[in-house]
Parts: C-alpha cells; structure tokens; sequence
C-alpha cells in the first residue's frame, strides 16, 4: 500500500487553493477590465448623441419672430427653406385613425412635384392606413392626369415622362407595433425591442446596404432610383412623424445612423391636433431629438407656467405675450 507523506498533500492543496485564488483575482480583474470598457463605450455613445443633437437653444431675434411673438427658425431651417426648389423624397409614419388623417391632410397640401417620392410606413395590422395611403395615391394620380390633359386652345400636351407618376414612387412599408392597445407593461419591452430591430433594418441597414424597398403594387422600375435620398442611400431625405408610438423606434434607428456619421433623414414632428393645452408622450419624447418640432396651437409654444390659473380667453392672450419655448414652432392649424 503507497503511502503519501502528509506534508506531500498539504503543499497539494496549498497549491490549488492558490491556483483558484489566482483564477478568482484574473476573473475579479477581466471584470473590472470590461466594466471600465463598457463605461468609456457608454461616456463616448453619450458624448456623441449629445454632439448630434440638433442645436435650436434659442438664438431668436426680432426677425426670427412672427407675429405673436411665435417662433421662426433659423440656420439649418433656413437653409432648407432657400432650396425650396430642389426635389427630395417624404417617407410619412401613418399611425392609425386621426393620425393617419392629419398625416395625409399634411401630405395633400404637400407639392407633388417636389416630394416626388413618398414611402408611407405603417404599423402591422393597420389596415385602415395602408387603405387610405392608396386611395390618397390614386387621388393624387388622378388629379396629376386632369391637370396634364391639354386644353383644346393648347398646342401640345406635356410629355408623360414630366408628369408626376404617383403609384410609381410611392411604397407602403410595414413595421411591427411598438405597443398595442391595452398591452401589458410587462410584455411591452419585448414588442418594442422587436419593432427597434426592424426599424433598424428597415429605417437604417436596408437603404444602406441594398436601396429602398419595392414599390407599391403594380409600380414602375424607376421607383428604385427615385426613392433614393439624394445625399445617399436613405430611406427619405425627410421623415414626416405626428406622435404614434412607433415613432420612437424609427427616431432611434436614424440616430443609429447618425452616431456613426452616415447619411440619415431630417426629423421632422408635427404635433397632433389635438393636443391643445400639454404635449403627448411621444412628443416629450422625441422634442429634443427631431430637428423641427412644429405644434399647431400657440400656448404649446409658450412656457407651461404662462396660462396657469387662466380661463380660455386670458389663456390666448397670456401665451402670446411670453417668449416662445426656443425649440418649438408654431405656425397655425396645419389640418
């Protein structure tokens, strides 16, 4: 019988304790190691959001004002405003029900020739909007053609290749629900990290690697190069939003673009409306990362404490008398 000397096993155990506790210290140290990692990562995401964030902090002047003291942009807005000329594409969030309403009403009073690409993206299972996105299509189209028609006076008609083809640059795209009516609060994360990862896909990875997506039915091969951003592969060069919740995972896609400088759509939100007196939750959401926030009643651009304690006809007259909230703009009834 092979008999071990007791100090032979002492050494052993010695041995592997402090084999663990050299393991346990390069673990406790790999942790660390990533923490700080993770830390620096989240500080520069951080930094850089706020470097992308659209700069409106209130530079306003006497001519930047309207009347009423309302609120007028400058710089960026300006510059957009002196290419008044230029064409450039729409894609437009169609929620459901009157924020699809306002949303084509918006639309219709839209030139067609200079948005001549429009990209409609609606939620999963909402008929209605994608409905309606065709019937307004078809109405557009009809009303380009009667306008085309030659006069009997007239001597030649414009060719069809001038005419806009509205079927033939539209799209209708489908994105899954951030959070459906009456949902649970515990099962909202999950649909709303889904439709996130689709509105990466679909707002961010797919223009960027492969184009736009097909057209509506029946469409045209052209629509693949019109629908196109001019400043490069995009899903629109604007996005038209007015307050579903499926707005939040689209803004977040196109941040995503933009935290690693690639082209990405301007933000614009029109709140709806509806919202009279206090911004919905959508909208105090996205206010300070849209790069114009309109709303369409004058005491939503003022400051929150300028009509309290006010009945209805104090209330228009106190809110037109503060300064306006810097990054709000209020240009009348828009639907």
């Amino acid at each position: 019988m092979l008999l071990i000397p007791e100090d032979a096993i002492l050494r052993f155990r010695h041995s592997l304790l402090h084999d663990a506790a050299q393991r346990a210290a390069a673990a406790h140290q790999l942790v660390i190691l990533l923490a700080q990692v993770a830390l620096a990562l989240a500080l520069c995401v951080a930094a850089r959001i706020w470097f992308i964030l659209p700069r409106r902090a209130g530079r306003t002047s006497s001519s930047s004002a309207g009347a009423g003291g309302i609120h007028r942009p400058r710089g960026r807005a300006a510059h957009a405003s002196a290419q008044a000329d230029e064409t450039c594409s729409l894609a437009l969030l169609l929620g459901s029900g009157g924020h699809t309403t306002e949303m084509l009403q918006l639309l219709s009073a839209l030139p067609p020739q200079r948005y001549a690409s429009r990209t409609y993206l609606v939620s999963s299972g909402d008929r209605f909007s994608a409905h309606k996105a065709r019937e307004h299509e078809r109405g557009m189209r009809a009303a380009v053609q009667t306008q085309s028609q030659p006069d009997s006076d007239s001597a030649a008609a414009p060719a069809a290749e001038d005419v806009v083809k509205e079927e033939e640059n539209a799209r209708i795209i489908v994105l899954p629900r951030a959070r459906d009516v009456h949902q649970s609060v515990l099962t909202t994360p999950l649909t709303l990290l889904r439709s996130l990862l689709v509105c990466l896909w679909v707002v961010a990875l797919q223009p960027l690697l492969f184009g736009p997506s097909p057209p509506l039915p029946g469409a045209g091969a052209k629509t693949g190069q019109s629908g196109r951003g001019r400043r490069g592969r995009m899903l629109a060069d604007v996005i038209l939003l007015n307050g579903p919740g499926t707005c939040v995972p689209v803004v977040l896609a196109v941040y995503v673009l933009r935290i690693f400088a690639l082209p990405s759509p301007r933000l614009i939100y029109v709140e709806s409306f509806a919202r009279v007196r206090h911004l919905s939750l959508t909208g105090k959401l996205l206010r300070p990362l849209v790069d114009r926030f309109v709303v369409q009643w004058p005491q939503l651009a003022a400051p929150a404490t300028a009509a309290a304690g006010s009945d209805a006809k104090e209330e228009s007259k106190v809110t037109l008398q503060v300064p306006p909230c810097a990054d709000v703009e209020c240009i009348g009834w828009l639907v």
